[in-house]
């Protein structure tokens, strides 16, 4: 692939059949994320990850791994040059919010303010 191409990703809905690994983790909201899912370039682009996965087993270095083998790089917390911000398919007991937790609030906060956040 030269330099000025870039690879596309769409993202399908993921229906998981594996159960989470704690019984207190419930399903995350759809209500805050982009609707319909954003086409996803990888390389030269930013990811911050929030919630629990069901890839990788819900390890989020596996995820984080995944996100640089195709070119990106990850933040820790959102910030004003995160271009996605990777919700988990279940959310912890421990987040602010039932629905959602303070890294989506951030990245819905960027994103009010102009920057170009997909969630």
């Amino acid at each position: 692939m030269s330099a000025s191409e870039s690879q596309e990703y769409v993202l399908k809905p993921y229906k998981s059949v594996v159960k989470p690994k704690a019984s207190n983790q419930i399903p995350t909201s759809n209500e805050f994320l982009d609707e319909p899912a954003p086409n996803v370039v990888f390389e030269g682009r930013s990811f911050c990850f929030s919630g629990v996965f069901v890839y990788g087993e819900g390890d989020r270095e596996q995820c984080k791994a995944a996100v640089r083998a195709r070119g990106g790089y990850c933040h820790e917390r959102p910030t004003h040059d995160l271009n996605y911000l990777v919700v988990g398919s279940f959310l912890q007991p421990d987040w602010a919010h039932r629905t959602y937790g303070r890294k989506i609030e951030s990245a819905l906060e960027l994103k009010q303010m102009g920057t170009n956040c997909k969630r």
